[in-house]
């Protein structure tokens, strides 16, 4: 045990090494954004009656760390891809919030939260040889909407089970509004894919054509995907259209910032995946009343930005 806890405290401190060089590469107007937008949201979520969405957002950023592992090679090496590696070192990155819970006296919350580590440690890595997924075709999904055909292969499960998820919890009225925020950011890590240059210029469209054309294919694609839970929220409850429209906008700007963000700072072939914290802060706006104009002001600021980054492409 002590062994294993020195190993974890060790890769934790790597990783805070790691996401510190990320954060230096992200510029300081980005940077301040970021703060910015994560003390709103401690500031927002730390009242009583929201700390349980506080929880919820902590245990997607760990589902979402926990899936993009690429050491699954070196833990397994070192015997340390097991439960209780993981367990042991997403609590110390929880630790803070669960010390919280505990001296507010929200117990339910602190349950919630170690639950959800316990559960998310269970998802056992293994090497990305070891096991494939089936390679789906997706025929509906037009040719130039490359983002979404590459990442519908590796996110149909993830798709599948938040489907699955609205038919478990049919009876609760959170059900489809929490489903469609699922897709929203699945839809919004999308497009921290970036192509070669040549796939933009393959299309033959100026800037401002093409940036119309990827908004238009993301908006209409997550419409798609939304569909089910978003029906079925209307038919079964209907008395919750406005939070579900609320949550719907705010997901329809993320989208449109999204693509803007992805190339006003394109880079042929880059893989932004570590800028994800924008956008994935963002879709939670809707929670933070004073937040919620910010996803369209960044969808302008940006999509001015993303035609002056393509101009320098030659569009």
């Amino acid at each position: 045990m002590p062994a294993l806890l020195k190993a974890s405290l060790l890769f934790f401190r790597v990783h805070l090494f790691r996401y510190g060089r990320i954060i230096n590469q992200l510029g300081i107007f980005r940077v301040l954004i970021l703060i910015a937008l994560l003390i709103f949201a401690l500031k927002a979520t730390s009242v009583p009656d929201k700390l349980h969405w506080q929880a919820a957002i902590i245990l997607l950023t760990i589902l979402q760390i926990h899936w993009s592992r690429k050491d699954q090679v070196l833990l397994s090496n070192l015997d340390l891809n097991s439960p209780l590696f993981f367990m042991l070192s997403y609590s110390l990155a929880a630790a803070p919030f669960a010390l919280f819970y505990l001296v507010t006296g929200s117990y339910k919350t602190f349950v919630i939260l170690i639950s959800g580590i316990l559960i998310i440690s269970m998802l056992k890595l293994r090497p990305k040889q070891s096991f494939r997924f089936p390679v789906f075709s997706f025929p509906v999904i037009p040719a130039d909407a490359w983002e979404w055909r590459a990442g519908m292969r590796r996110f149909v499960p993830l798709l599948v089970l938040t489907y699955l998820l609205v038919a478990v919890f049919y009876r609760q009225s959170f059900a489809p509004p929490a489903a469609i925020l699922i897709l929203s950011l699945m839809a919004a890590y999308f497009q921290t894919y970036q192509e070669p240059s040549t796939m933009i210029e393959a299309l033959q469209l100026n800037r401002g054509a093409f940036l119309r054309r990827k908004w238009l294919l993301q908006l209409s694609l997550f419409l798609l995907i939304i569909l089910p839970p978003l029906v079925f929220g209307l038919i079964a409850f209907p008395d919750t259209l406005r939070p579900m429209m609320l949550v719907i906008i705010n997901s329809l700007l993320i989208q449109v910032f999204s693509v803007s963000f992805k190339y006003a700072g394109f880079q042929s072939g880059n893989d932004i995946s570590y800028a994800y914290a924008i956008p994935f802060l963002l879709s939670f706006a809707f929670i933070v009343p004073v937040l919620l104009p910010l996803p369209l002001i960044m969808a302008f600021v940006f999509s001015i930005r993303a035609r002056n980054q393509l101009k320098l492409l030659g569009l």
